[in-house]
């Protein structure tokens, strides 16, 4: 993967668990952007060993508001370009706030991203700097129950969505966009109010 690589996570590697669940899931990037669960049970997600092609998949559940995090570090603050690549099955999206994929919001608006899906708009993609922001949607939903390749592409102010390989929606987020020091999160956002239910395989976040 190229230098420009912040976080990339993968469920068959380096994850660490204890009776409760997962509490640790490192960063394969060399940032060192580990992503820790302390609050313990229930909080912590699980690891499902083999329903991915026999892959295993760490499995979050919005009910018992599991979550993971990273302190805030210069390389996840990412201001300019991006791009995020997910392997992620969404259990269901019912309640229009449970497909949530990554996170690094001040706290309830995006500074500098946030990336998840509502059935209502598909993929949502947002920049910003905590108080102002800018955002495209895709132009088709994943579908629940099976995995997807999620990814979004940004350049300058153009962005671009794509679905398992296929484009998804195109179009221009103009804002200003600034990192306000909160943690990155995956499996909520900040304020806890876009949460997910379904298996997430792997998380590559390039700025």
């Amino acid at each position: 993967y190229p230098a420009s690589t912040a976080l990339w996570i993968k469920a068959d590697t380096g994850v660490t668990t204890d009776a409760g669940g997962v509490n640790q899931w490192n960063d394969l990037s060399g940032n060192g952007n580990n992503l820790v669960q302390t609050a313990g049970v229930p909080y912590e997600p699980q690891l499902a060993t083999n329903p991915l092609n026999g892959e295993p998949v760490i499995r979050f559940t919005a009910t018992n508001e599991t979550y993971m995090s990273a302190s805030s570090s210069p390389s996840l603050a990412i201001t300019g370009d991006m791009a995020v690549f997910a392997v992620v099955n969404f259990e269901t999206l019912a309640g229009n706030a449970l497909g949530m994929i990554v996170s690094k919001t001040g706290p309830t608006l995006p500074a500098p991203y946030d990336y998840y899906v509502r059935p209502g708009a598909g993929v949502q993609f947002y920049r910003g700097n905590g108080t102002t922001y800018g955002y495209l949607n895709s132009t088709s939903v994943p579908s629940t129950g099976v995995p997807h390749l999620l990814d979004v592409v940004m350049q300058g102010t153009t962005a671009t969505h794509r679905l398992d390989g296929i484009t998804n929606g195109s179009g221009t987020i103009s804002t200003t966009i600034g990192d306000t020091g909160y943690p990155l999160y995956i499996g909520t956002r900040a304020d806890g109010a876009d949460r997910l239910t379904g298996d997430l395989a792997e998380l590559i976040v390039l700025g």
